[in-house]
């Protein structure tokens, strides 16, 4: 079972980030995890609360940002997730 899939009880500790200096506002990632980002004043992606999602769609938010600007980690070791 891996861990932060729907329907799992075990959570992944992770941390999610957006890099404010790669971010263009296309909302790819709002669109894949709607929960877990919010737009701010400038239109660009922030990290609203990304527990609310799964960590399958977290994954594809990372996948869809077309600059790269979403980065997600194990929160124990550090180590960027790969989707």
């Amino acid at each position: 079972m891996s861990a932060g899939s729907k329907g799992d009880t075990v959570r992944r500790n992770i941390t999610v980030q957006i890099d404010r200096d790669l971010c263009i506002g296309n909302a790819m990632c709002r669109a894949a995890a709607p929960k877990a980002f919010i737009a701010d004043s400038d239109g660009q992606s922030t990290v609203a609360d990304p527990a609310a999602e799964s960590l399958e769609n977290l994954m594809e938010a990372v996948a869809s940002c077309p600059v790269g600007a979403v980065v997600v980690r194990d929160g124990e070791t550090g180590e960027m997730l790969e989707p």
